[in-house]
């Protein structure tokens, strides 16, 4: 029952006339921090609700657990290859003759500037105190949200490498 999300179809529907547009639906749980994301759109999307809910629906699942990469493929007959082009995915190679994968990689972390910022604000606002003068507190608020910037960024970048990397197109 925990897990019930990662097996169940997401409609696209309309907000005024709950028109079915398409529906989107994960392949189950992540394996190798990638989840496949399955879909059924109508013909065309010329008003951007396929894009739409593209968005939530990898926003939701990047914003779970061990979830880096979300990995879809479609059928070289369909014309849908521009909307996950837009959208940031890219192809990556295949053994499936005919088919084609598409594969979007959650953003990357910047605990970097986040905790540089907080280091210097802190160091600006304590230096004084501290150290008598605010230059040197802001010296090393920023030494300081530098190295934990650095080894956040750096946790997230090896959290993210995967057993069986694919190999990107171009």
């Amino acid at each position: 029952p925990d897990e019930a999300l990662w097996h169940t179809g997401w409609c696209i529907a309309l907000r005024n006339s709950d028109e079915t547009v398409g529906v989107l639906w994960f392949n189950g749980l992540p394996l190798d921090k990638t989840v496949k994301l399955n879909y059924l759109f109508n013909d065309t999307d010329d008003n951007g609700y396929i894009e739409e809910a593209l968005k939530a629906i990898t926003n939701w699942a990047f914003a779970r657990e061990n979830v880096y990469f979300i990995r879809t493929e479609i059928d070289d007959t369909q014309n849908n290859g521009d909307i996950f082009e837009k959208m940031k995915f890219y192809r990556i190679e295949t053994e499936t003759e005919g088919e084609l994968y598409w594969e979007l990689e959650r953003p990357a972390s910047a605990w970097l500037a986040v905790y540089m910022s907080i280091g210097l604000a802190l160091g600006l606002t304590l230096g004084e105190n501290f150290f008598g003068t605010q230059t040197l507190g802001m010296v090393v608020g920023m030494c300081t949200g530098l190295a934990l910037g650095a080894a956040m960024d750096s946790q997230d970048r090896s959290a993210r490498k995967r057993e069986n990397e694919p190999k990107k197109l171009k």
